[in-house]
């Protein structure tokens, strides 16, 4: 049988203790990890929104082709490189 004491309360004091240490070393690191990778993707794709509106007005004027695959790739790795550059 279940009798509640001094040691279940002693238990739950362990548990909020354990919380605490856990979110200072692993649950807070990891979310700052993921909001840093979450601003990096937002700028990336902000740089790939305005490379696109641009060679999009540009194929307009000069009436090339549209944007395929293979340009986005080509824009997605120059921004890689000169994010590496910095």
């Amino acid at each position: 049988m279940i009798s509640i004491d001094y040691t279940l309360l002693i238990q739950i004091a362990n548990f909020l203790v354990l919380l605490l240490i856990l979110n200072i070393i692993l649950y807070r690191p990891i979310r700052n990890i993921l909001s840093r990778r979450k601003e990096e993707i937002h700028a990336f794709e902000t740089t790939i929104r305005d490379f696109q509106d641009r060679f999009s007005e540009d194929a307009k004027k000069s009436a090339k082709r549209p944007l395929t695959g293979i340009d986005f790739c080509a824009i997605l790795t120059v921004c890689r490189w000169r994010k590496q550059r910095r």
